[in-house]
């Protein structure tokens, strides 16, 4: 049995931060779990293809729902920071359109009870 493919999208905005998802990635794979990360990227793909791909494959995707994360998932933070985000936010929206917005795959998981307001 193959093992479930989980990617994780999150913003970028501290090195705790990154820490705590680098945590999260960690316990998934324990309980063995394949986690996609944006450290992973192996290939020489441009970054927008490699995050389409890693959409498609993944089983589940984990929405790491920061008040930063919405803020570059709707566009509204400085344009030349936190594209990874946005061009995610962007594909899971096409994906979710074409699904009409059945969703059995992307999962808010919010850090704190505060930022269920950050869910795009």
């Amino acid at each position: 049995m193959d093992k479930t493919t989980v990617f994780v999208s999150y913003a970028h905005e501290s090195d705790a931060h990154r820490e705590k998802v680098y945590g999260l990635a960690a316990s998934l794979r324990q309980n063995g779990f394949s986690v996609i990360l944006d450290i992973g990227k192996e290939t020489s793909e441009d970054w927008p293809l490699w995050m389409h791909r890693q959409l498609e494959v993944a089983d589940f995707v984990l929405c790491i729902c920061t008040e930063e994360y919405h803020t570059r998932s709707v566009q509204e933070g400085q344009p030349d920071k936190g594209m990874g985000v946005g061009w995610e936010a962007a594909l899971i929206r096409i994906l979710l359109y074409e699904q009409k917005l059945n969703n059995d795959k992307f999962i808010p998981v919010c850090p704190t009870a505060r930022d269920v307001k950050n869910i795009p």
